[in-house]
């Protein structure tokens, strides 16, 4: 047996081995103290074995294993030990001396070794192991690194993550997932649809009532929109925009509420003019202005809101009319009424007041001016009746 095969089966026996029951089962499997004896008794035969070792023997095959092994000794959990954080020690400083980088640094020294083969060894090695039914018998660690990356061999760790029902599981595969999208272009599904793939998990984790999972969700879900190719980017956003629109509709927690108007904020600025046709998005956005008025609800929503409203009529400005939307300019003052102490906040609500007269006919304007005229002798509240002032001169008469 050959140095590099010998080594390999060395540090296989040190890895973390298959557990006999799901990991979120038990936090004391018996595997973890046979991983720790066989620690204690091998370990020592991988360092010599390294240290015999020459640079053209040390190949993909054998720095990959390097790698997983070093990152399972610094995996934080009940498999972690004393034992391991000296192992690891050990490991880096060893490897450094003999050649010039710390595992831990090894994916960034693309110049003195092939870290695009390594990573995608390592990828390989994870997932003969990581099965929809076995992937939470094998504990592991995911991270970024400067390499090209294949969806079909990155995401589906992320995927499963994201399915799990264990809260903490699922954070880190949406964030996994997040990564990766970033590293991705169009071009990286040029070979098939697996955007479908990665949408059909994202779908189902958008119901998920945790906030972190949903803004996430949200974020990934704008991130999969900008690399899915052209010919189905605008039919995808469309529909995605409606969903959003229907859980924003029945949403109930304001703090999903906000995620969601961010959200939909982001679709607005994709789609531009061509969501004119998104009706109930307007009927959204009066009610939730309207429940604004209450000062511990405004808290949360408002900011949110009001930037929704802002990039709404920055591209559908064409569809406001009066008669059909004057629920909309009631509701504003009211909003302005309440807000009118909160300088910044009652100088945004104000813009928005006027750039809605602004649109409406010259007939309609007179009939405002003169409706704010006759309205402001009845308020006793200096604040609002100054804001109104300012209104009223901005209406062309």
């Amino acid at each position: 047996m050959t140095k590099s095969a010998n080594l390999l089966e060395v540090i296989s026996m040190c890895l973390l081995p298959k557990l006999s029951k799901n990991v979120d089962i038990s936090e004391n499997h018996v595997e973890y103290k046979i991983r720790e004896d066989t620690l204690t008794s091998q370990f020592n035969v991988i360092m010599q074995l390294l240290n015999d070792m020459n640079n053209s023997e040390m190949t993909p095959d054998v720095l990959s294993r390097l790698l997983i092994l070093n990152l399972e000794l610094q995996s934080v959990g009940p498999w972690f030990s004393e034992i391991c954080k000296k192992c690891t020690e050990k490991l880096n400083k060893d490897f450094e001396g003999s050649y010039g980088c710390k595992l831990d640094n090894l994916l960034w020294h693309g110049d003195a070794v092939n870290s695009q083969k390594i990573f995608d060894k390592c990828l390989e090695d994870l997932h003969q192991k990581l099965t929809f039914e076995d992937f939470k018998k094998y504990p592991a660690l995911h991270d970024e690194y400067k390499v090209d990356i294949n969806p079909l061999k990155t995401i589906p760790i992320s995927l499963l993550l994201i399915d799990d029902y264990i809260l903490s599981n699922k954070i880190k595969g949406l964030k996994s997932c997040l990564i990766i999208m970033k590293c991705l272009t169009t071009e990286s599904f040029q070979d098939g649809n697996y955007y479908e793939v990665i949408y059909g998990t994202l779908k189902k984790s958008t119901l998920d009532k945790d906030i972190d999972v949903t803004r996430l969700t949200l974020e990934c879900l704008l991130q999969l929109l900008k690399i899915i190719p052209p010919g189905v980017q605008a039919k995808k956003t469309d529909h995605i925009f409606k969903r959003g629109l229907d859980q924003l509709y029945t949403e109930a927690n304001l703090y999903r509420k906000a995620a969601l108007f961010s959200f939909t904020t982001n679709l607005i600025e994709m789609q531009g003019v061509d969501c004119v046709n998104k009706k109930l998005l307007k009927s959204i956005l009066c009610d939730n202005i309207d429940i604004c008025c209450n000062d511990a609800v405004g808290e949360i929503l408002l900011s949110d809101v009001l930037k929704c409203l802002e990039v709404w009529i920055k591209y559908c400005w064409c569809i406001w009319r009066l008669p059909s939307d004057q629920k909309f300019l009631s509701t504003l003052l009211k909003l302005l009424y309440v807000s009118c102490q909160d300088e910044e906040k009652a100088a945004r609500i104000q813009i928005l007041i006027i750039t809605l007269i602004t649109l409406c006919t010259k007939e309609e304007q007179n009939a405002l001016y003169k409706n704010i005229e006759e309205s402001t002798v009845h308020i006793n509240r200096p604040e609002f009746v100054n804001r109104l002032e300012v209104i009223k001169k901005s209406i062309y008469v």
